[in-house]
């Protein structure tokens, strides 16, 4: 047993060392109501003394799990001395310090032979930081729950909307910069028109199209009929009508982008119930940005802060959620 305590493991947790290899679960080949497990190697984090214990278990044959009641399911545990814990219910929290998951047993239903073997395994050493990694690239940068967050406001006068100072996590978002403080960046608030508002839209049913203004252009949507060489989206919004636009902020540079909408209502109210069952998908360009929220605007909109010409709606949860 190799006791270990430096800095770069204490983020490690309990969990197998190489799952694509050992500790596999399989019916014994002599006695079909018990299992073997084949050797592996594990790390049990101590979180009270910050100390990484790595050992190599032995494989063990002809285990028997056993059978009381009605259940016929079994969560199949081990710990540091290798003792195994079977339990009719995935274990969580606190239980995972101290055991790793080596798989799941089934007998059939009178009990007189396994089923089936599953060797799932909630963890391992290899994915434990990748796994960070991935969550924070998959939801993107969203406000920090311990600094300012960002607040939308309809600009007077103009089609567009003020941002107010923010702090974001993300993955790597500001590493750039400061590599003491790599995941946390901080955005300084600004005015509608006082930067250029990129805005998108599909050509030829793809991502493609994309122009820069300092107000949204309106009368227009996204109608799936644009080609390489059009300069806006094609569909017209009439002065009456309203469309829903995905509005971004693309958070290391600090600027906002909009999706176009593509679809148009006859009224407001129509607009807003749209907004749970309209076809939407972002575009690449905006997949790594910061989800705002929705604007919905009527076509003949000139001035954000009048209800009548345009609602914002607050994103919520992950980039992909508007409502």
């Amino acid at each position: 047993m190799t006791n270990l305590s430096p800095t770069s493991f204490l983020t490690l947790q309990t969990s197998l060392v190489n799952p694509q290899t050992e500790g596999f679960l399989s019916i014994n080949a002599s006695d079909p109501l018990k299992f073997d497990i084949s050797a592996y190697r594990a790390q049990f984090l101590d979180p009270g003394t910050a100390t990484v214990i790595t050992e190599d278990y032995p494989a063990q044959t002809a285990v028997e799990i056993p059978i009381t009641g009605t259940n016929r399911t079994f969560f199949v545990y081990a710990d540091v001395d290798a003792n195994l814990t079977f339990t009719d219910q995935e274990q969580s929290g606190s239980f995972f310090r101290t055991n790793i998951q080596l798989g799941i047993v089934t007998f059939n239903q009178l009990a007189t032979t396994i089923n089936t073997i599953s060797s799932n395994t909630r963890a391992s050493v290899k994915n434990a930081l990748m796994f960070f990694t991935d969550h924070a690239v998959s939801i993107g940068p969203t406000n920090s729950a311990v600094g300012p967050r960002t607040v939308v406001t309809p600009s007077s006068g103009r089609n567009n909307i003020d941002l107010g100072a923010g702090e974001y996590l993300g993955h790597a978002i500001n590493v750039r910069t400061d590599e003491d403080n790599p995941n946390i960046i901080n955005t300084s608030a600004f005015t509608g028109g006082s930067k250029f508002v990129f805005q998108a839209w599909t050509v030829a049913g793809t991502s493609g199209g994309v122009t820069a203004a300092l107000d949204i252009i309106a009368g227009i949507y996204d109608d799936g009929a644009a080609i390489p060489t059009d300069t806006l989206p094609q569909g017209t919004v009439g002065t009456n009508q309203w469309v829903n636009h995905r509005w971004f902020h693309i958070v290391d540079i600090n600027f906002t982008g909009i999706q176009f909408g593509q679809q148009i209502y006859e009224s407001k109210l129509a607009a807003l119930i749209g907004l749970k069952t309209e076809s939407f998908e972002i575009l690449d360009g905006f997949k790594g940005a910061a989800v705002l929220g929705t604007g919905t605007m009527r076509g003949g909109s000139t001035d954000y802060s009048d209800p009548c010409d345009f609602t914002f709606a607050k994103g919520v949860g992950g980039r992909t959620d508007f409502v």
